[in-house]
């Protein structure tokens, strides 16, 4: 998709003439995300992918027309309940995401601003965010790439089982992720609703407008909402030379955020430290899965020592959260 054929998808779906089309990451034969600068200032943002390159396994989805239509449906749902979110645009005709012969595309709304830092204040607005996310009646989605939670498990769990052979400097952490992906599986049913799925901080901005928005909603879908709490939760820690430490500010700043909008119940309360857990495991599996011969990489390294600091500070975490939760009830 270069950028002729941009200009010309943009002039006859939405009958918009671009003044400007910045990449917003490196071009793919398999995807392109632009951002596209209007002559009134306002952008948006553009997303392609290759219909000739079937999605990955884990993203849960089996074409990438409804890769992009999952992500539709999930922030259609945030603007319909006033939800703050980037817009969809719709084309011409109406449709939501344009489908072409060499692959589907979805416009939504650029949102300009800085990546959070993680301080108590943006914190707290990140849990009210999802606090009010979850109240949402996402039910009927296409489900995200973390549901069915039992199914997504044991998929997640059969990585780590298969690589732990060919992993000899990263056994410790994976044992502790088949635990975690083995508790997973066996949880009861919990509250269900739209869970973003990647709550972290390079995925929060603090928008120009002012507040903060969640971004990136490729995983966005129905599922288990106990897990997003889980992963804003299990961010709020720090490392320094003895380790990582909780940072008990941002946990108490994440709870007072999420709470005043939605209470877990008994259930999600009880297995809250698996909910923490969770998306450090899946992700350590993942990354593995997906890794091949970048095992050996730095980027690699990092990204696993990330995920063993996570679960290290993981039962800190959750027994503080557990305690703060159950003073409130």
């Amino acid at each position: 998709m270069d950028a002729q054929n941009i200009v010309a998808l943009l002039s006859a779906d939405y009958a918009l003439v671009p003044v400007a089309i910045v990449p917003l990451r490196p071009p793919t034969p398999k995807r392109v995300v632009y951002r596209i600068v209007l002559a009134d200032g306002s952008s948006w943002r553009l997303e392609w992918r290759s219909a000739s390159v079937a999605p990955p396994v884990w993203c849960n989805v089996a074409t990438p027309q409804a890769w992009l239509e999952r992500q539709a449906a999930a922030l259609t749902l945030c603007a319909t309940y006033g939800l703050s979110a980037p817009r969809v645009q719709p084309t011409l005709q109406g449709a939501v995401v344009v489908a072409m012969p060499l692959g589907a595309a979805l416009l939504t709304e650029y949102v300009a601003g800085q990546p959070l830092v993680l301080e108590p204040s943006g914190v707290q607005q990140l849990g009210a965010v999802l606090g009010q996310l979850h109240q949402l009646p996402g039910t009927a989605l296409p489900p995200s790439w973390w549901s069915p939670l039992a199914a997504i498990s044991a998929r997640a769990l059969g990585w780590v089982t298969t690589a732990r052979a060919q992993a000899s400097g990263w056994v410790d952490l994976l044992d502790t992720c088949a635990e975690v992906l083995e508790e997973a599986q066996a949880l009861p049913l919990l509250p269900q609703g739209l869970v973003h799925a990647d709550c972290w901080a390079d995925n929060v901005i603090a928008a120009a407008s002012g507040g903060v928005q969640l971004i990136d909603w490729e995983f966005a879908g129905s599922g288990s909402v106990g897990l997003d709490l889980g992963s804003l939760l299990g961010d709020c820690y720090s490392v320094d030379a003895a380790g990582p430490q909780l940072r008990v500010d941002l946990l108490e700043a994440a709870l007072a955020g999420y709470t005043a909008w939605r209470r877990l119940d008994l259930c999600e309360l009880e297995h809250l430290p698996t909910l923490i857990q969770f998306g450090a495991a899946f992700r350590s599996g993942l990354r593995l899965f997906a890794a091949g011969a970048e095992r050996l990489s730095e980027s690699f390294a990092r990204g696993m020592q990330c995920e063993r600091d996570r679960l290290a500070v993981s039962g800190a975490i959750a027994a503080y959260a557990q305690q703060c939760l159950w003073q409130q009830r």
